[in-house]
């Protein structure tokens, strides 16, 4: 059966200044006012997405506003302090409280994540964080890697397109990586054969196993009209 891997560490470092002129409006002024030293200042004005839902990037980190939820959050990649019915509450990325909306992740997803935290966990290390904003990027690239049928790290420019959108996302890291992995195992197996692949391929396994990394995004697509799954992995560290 097929399995190709490709993968890229990139130590940088990224971060965002409040921008004049842009303000905090609505249910994002709300939350700003009551949580100032959290959210930080405005790095843009607010914008919406294809789907109808508002964000606004911050010093800090992301403000959000989701239709199916109808609550504003903020998150700083790691934690999220969302505006609800019984005010504001904190929870970890990788949580949801009861009244939210379930996983941003599809099962093969969800199964993909458990592996790589149960491999972390395996040898001693701390669990990464899911990144929803990491998500849409990794669900992204694996989507690019089916749509070319192939694996690349670089665009025609010879620029790491990871890198690129975690900057034209405005992504605050410290460090960054990207693992790329297809297989044509069936439903029942592909999750796991490419887990297992790169995990027995030394520079994947050290993007996984690396202990600087808390937060990742994954993304699994597929599969494609040859019955090829692709994956991907983008990790970051948070700057201190």
């Amino acid at each position: 059966m097929l399995l190709a891997l490709l993968t890229w560490p990139v130590a940088t470092l990224t971060v965002f200044a409040a921008a004049p002129g842009c303000q905090f409006v609505a249910g994002f002024k709300t939350l700003h006012d009551l949580q100032p030293q959290v959210v930080g200042d405005c790095v843009q004005d607010q914008s919406y997405t294809v789907n109808g839902d508002a964000q606004q990037q911050t010093t800090n980190g992301l403000m959000a506003w989701r239709k199916q939820d109808n609550w504003t959050a903020f998150t700083d990649g790691y934690r999220t302090w969302v505006n609800g019915p019984s005010g504001i509450q904190t929870r970890l990325n990788t949580e949801r409280f009861s009244w939210e909306s379930g996983s941003p992740l599809t099962d093969m997803e969800s199964r993909f994540f458990g592996r790589l935290n149960t491999d972390r966990q395996n040898s001693g290390l701390a669990p990464v964080a899911l990144n929803q904003r990491l998500v849409g990027l990794a669900e992204g690239r694996a989507q690019d890697q089916l749509n070319t049928g192939g694996l690349s790290h670089y665009d025609s420019a010879g620029n790491l397109v990871f890198q690129l959108l975690l900057d034209s996302s405005r992504i605050a890291y410290a460090s960054a990586g990207e693992n790329l992995a297809e297989n044509n195992y069936d439903s029942s197996r592909t999750v796991e054969m490419a887990d297992s692949g790169l995990m027995n391929s030394p520079p994947h396994r050290a993007n996984i196993l690396n202990p600087a990394f808390n937060q990742a995004g994954i993304g699994v697509v597929g599969p494609d009209t040859a019955g090829r799954y692709y994956y991907a992995q983008i990790f970051l560290q948070t700057p201190s």
